[in-house]
């Protein structure tokens, strides 16, 4: 007869190997998963900006295409740092194997410049901020082996990744300050939320070399078109001087006629009453209508071909 305390042992010790059977099998999951699929990564700092986010990104990284094909140009990829086996950074691939890449090795302090042959079985890689991130033009290109997984997936941050792209593809000083349902503010600046809220409250006026640049640019547009409007309005001019001209030679040549006041086209057929003498008129109408129509298709064709000849 089993005693209280020994079903008690029993009981536990059975609950005790299920829970330890499921943390085994869930532990040769995240195994297999981690090591042989993919895993998550977490990105932070400015080396990849504006692509990921300098405040930190989630990442989902794969590892099944390193086993089966080559990494290609243009993939942001996860490798372990050869100066520091420790760190993992998140990289682009910039050049493959028997790719000639040409760089400067730190754009900070010289303009020096060197190229390099990627040799087989090595990626050359770099962070999309050249000014500020560490990759193959300080360690070398990176061997596959070293190549942790791919990045499929990242979890953008919104409003703060476009500020950020904001503020460093433009040159900007941004500032962003809002609140969330239960009052808890949310602050986003560059150089700092302070710096700039401080600048607007005290209304100084924009010093830095990004702002003259821009200045610049708007003034150079404003010429290019204030330039571009002469030339049309003197177009223009000249155009109307040119008509004024033609109406001038035709008044002058309209006063050199000479004007008869017996003139037969003057005379009302109405006051005419002979038939065969009103019939001669409508004839000679004709004929003058007939003349004038020819006249002006002349002086039309002549207009279009000095035009042409312009």
């Amino acid at each position: 007869m089993a005693t209280p305390s020994s079903s008690f042992w029993n009981t536990a010790s059975r609950e005790a190997m299920k829970s330890g059977v499921l943390l085994a099998k869930l532990y040769c999951f995240l195994h297999v998963t981690t090591n042989y699929l993919g895993f998550m990564a977490y990105a932070y700092g400015p080396s990849m900006t504006p692509t990921l986010h300098p405040s930190g990104n989630v990442l989902l990284a794969e590892r099944i295409s390193k086993r089966y094909q080559k990494p290609s140009r243009g993939d942001i990829v996860v490798i372990r740092s050869p100066e520091n086996p420790n760190k993992t950074p998140i990289k682009r691939v910039i050049g493959i194997e028997g790719d000639c890449i040409s760089f400067v090795i730190d754009s900070r302090k010289s303009d020096e410049s060197q190229t390099i042959v990627v040799p087989k079985g090595h990626v050359f890689v770099q962070g999309d901020y050249t000014h500020n991130s560490r990759d193959s033009r300080n360690f070398g290109t990176v061997p596959y082996g070293l190549i942790q997984g791919r990045v499929l997936w990242r979890r953008r941050n919104g409003i703060y990744t476009k500020l950020s792209e904001l503020s460093i593809l433009c040159g900007a000083e941004v500032a962003f300050l809002g609140y969330s349902c239960s009052g808890k503010p949310y602050t986003f600046g560059s150089p700092s939320f302070q710096a700039v809220a401080e600048r607007f409250l005290n209304g100084e006026a924009s010093s830095s070399s990004s702002s003259s640049l821009q200045r610049s640019v708007m003034n150079a547009h404003q010429q290019a078109k204030i330039q571009e409007l002469c030339k049309v309005y003197n177009r223009l001019v000249e155009e109307i001087t040119v008509e004024e001209v033609k109406l001038k030679k035709t008044a002058a040549l309209a006063e050199m006629m000479p004007m008869n006041e017996d003139a037969w086209w003057k005379v009302d057929p109405n006051d005419v009453k002979d038939r065969e003498e009103v019939k001669k008129m409508m004839e000679k109408h004709q004929e003058l209508y007939e003349k004038l129509c020819e006249e002006a298709a002349s002086r039309i064709k002549r207009g279009h071909d000095e035009n042409n000849n312009k």
